[in-house]
């Protein structure tokens, strides 16, 4: 598959993390997956994924202890934290991606600003996280938002560093991951309330 956006009709017709995460990380050693149903259509549902703020006192705790700085959105959330916007297909999903060694303090992240320059960055030492949110239509009135994110690292000895980072790292980062998306549906489901009333 071509790296050109795809159809508005592929994503109603069921698009999967795993087909959009494949054409930019086919290969990994780690993935972690979250999903959650919402009683909305589409668009009122990506929009409230992307636009999503978590103010949760846990989220923010864990977020500053690696370093990172809440945004106003999902979307400006990743741009802030070193992410490069790999695509983006309204409405439908977000794919962002970073160069970094995770195991080591602040993750020592290698700034790239372009997706050309995320696709053919090539270094033994380095991990390469792509990571996408998005929203593929059940029916008519429910939206999955779903989220995926693959790690690649080269080199066997930081395959092991990571591994004993993650270890530590992957529960919180499911817990936040499933926090967002629990957000952002309770927020596209109270747009549908307050658009049709009780």
């Amino acid at each position: 598959m071509s790296l050109q956006q795809i159809s508005q009709d592929s994503i109603e017709a069921g698009l999967s993390a795993e087909s959009i995460l494949s054409r930019y990380l086919p290969k990994y050693q780690w993935k972690t997956t979250c999903s959650v149903d919402a009683a909305a259509p589409l668009d009122t549902a990506y929009e409230a994924l992307v636009n999503s703020r978590l103010e949760n006192p846990l989220v923010t705790l864990l977020l500053r202890v690696r370093g990172l700085q809440l945004e106003d959105s999902l979307k400006g959330f990743f741009l802030k934290n070193g992410f490069v916007l790999l695509e983006e297909e309204k409405p439908g999903f977000l794919v962002v991606g970073l160069i970094s060694r995770p195991w080591c303090w602040r993750g020592d992240i290698t700034p790239v600003k372009t997706r050309d320059e995320w696709i053919n960055f090539v270094s033994s030492s380095h991990a390469k996280i792509a990571a996408v949110f998005g929203a593929t239509r059940v029916n008519d009135r429910k939206t999955r938002l779903f989220t995926e994110t693959r790690v690649w690292t080269e080199k066997k000895w930081d395959r092991r560093k990571f591994s004993a980072y993650w270890l530590v790292v992957k529960p919180f980062s499911w817990l936040i991951r499933k926090l967002w998306l629990r957000e952002a549906k309770k927020e596209a489901e109270g747009d549908l309330r307050w658009e049709t009333g009780p």
